[in-house]
């Protein structure tokens, strides 16, 4: 019943309550400066701990994390921003309330208290709950529809709401830049050298890619960047030189390869000569070797045996005590089979 009832006098443009519109705005103008002393102890502790870290002085670790609290302090103080301009906002309303109360439209020398406080209270709501009653008390006397122009982002500076309140309010992150601003302003305030920031080149014009870095390709890339200062440029040079001693060492090591390569390869080369040689000698040796058939005399001349005649089989042979010309022979084909084999492998 009492939110059909706000409703109908929001919807008339009745209800407006002058002396509690007041209570609000005091309370809201006190817990906005207890805040902002809030805020401004913090920034002075993060600035502490920014330069802390700074005097540790680890590298680039220091540096990044010097880098992060830096950006806290930069939200902190465009809070604190916002909330001095929205301070100044609830003291003229206060100390022209009576002007409200006599119109039936937003005063021109209200105009931008007013819609800045109605655009604080969307974003500023957890900290400052007294923003929220001053709203509905404001759109109990201008309407509905002039509260949702003040609060919608599109529509706020159209209606008077404060530009630097608008945009220190918005949910977004710090820019680098100003990060890097904040974080040399902290180091030179407090006199504490700050580790050079890595260089930043911007390229003006494409390179196309090359294999290898050499003489000339470095030389195009160097050209075609622009760097800030001369330390910057130092930097990059001395990066230049690392990736050209590195190309170098990799090339030697390649050389070496190919150099070790080539002497496994005259060395195969040598052995392969000397096992033809040996083969070759073991044919010879062969090719020297009586003809056993040659030199024996014919079947049945001389005592030789007649191929016709038989003999009794005896009860035992004795062992040989030489090997035969043509096991020779045989033994002499495997050594030269064997060598061969040896030669492929």
């Amino acid at each position: 019943m009492s939110a059909l009832f706000d409703a109908l006098k929001s919807t008339l443009g009745i209800g407006y309550d002058e002396k509690k519109t007041k209570t609000l705005l005091r309370l809201c103008a006190g817990r906005l400066k207890l805040i902002k002393n809030k805020r401004t102890s913090a920034r002075m502790t993060l600035e502490r701990e920014v330069v802390d870290v700074l005097e540790r002085n680890n590298g680039r670790a220091s540096r990044d994390t010097a880098s992060v609290r830096a950006e806290s302090v930069c939200r902190e103080e465009r809070a604190l921003r916002a909330y001095e301009i929205l301070e100044l906002a609830l003291e003229t309303l206060l100390a022209r309330l009576h002007v409200v109360a006599t119109s039936s439209a937003v005063p021109d020398e209200l105009r931008e208290p007013i819609a800045t406080i109605i655009f604080a209270s969307k974003k500023a709501k957890a900290e400052l709950p007294e923003l929220d009653g001053l709203k509905k008390q404001l759109g109990r006397r201008y309407g509905r529809e002039y509260v949702a122009a003040c609060e919608g982002d599109s529509t706020a500076r159209a209606c008077g709401a404060h530009v630097v309140v608008m945009e220190c309010l918005k949910v977004r992150t710090v820019d680098s830049e100003t990060v890097e601003r904040k974080l040399e302003e902290i180091a030179r305030d407090h006199g504490v050298e700050l580790e050079p920031a890595m260089p930043t080149a911007i390229p003006v014009s494409s390179v196309p890619a090359v294999a290898m870095e050499t003489k000339e390709s470095v030389e195009a890339m160097t050209s075609s960047y622009e760097y800030g200062t001369a330390q910057e440029a130092a930097h990059a040079a001395e990066a230049a030189a690392k990736r050209a001693q590195h190309a170098s060492e990799a090339a030697a090591a390649l050389a070496g390869l190919e150099a070790t390569s080539s002497s496994t390869r005259d060395m195969k080369d040598a052995s392969d000569a000397d096992i033809d040689a040996v083969i070759g000698e073991v044919l010879a040796m062969s090719d020297e070797l009586p003809d056993p058939s040659a030199s024996a005399p014919p079947p049945g001349v001389g005592g030789a045996p007649n191929a016709h005649t038989k003999f009794d089989n005896p009860k035992s042979y004795p062992k040989p005590k030489s090997s035969s010309p043509s096991d020779d022979q045989d033994d002499t084909d495997d050594l030269a089979q064997r060598l061969a084999a040896l030669k492929k492998s």
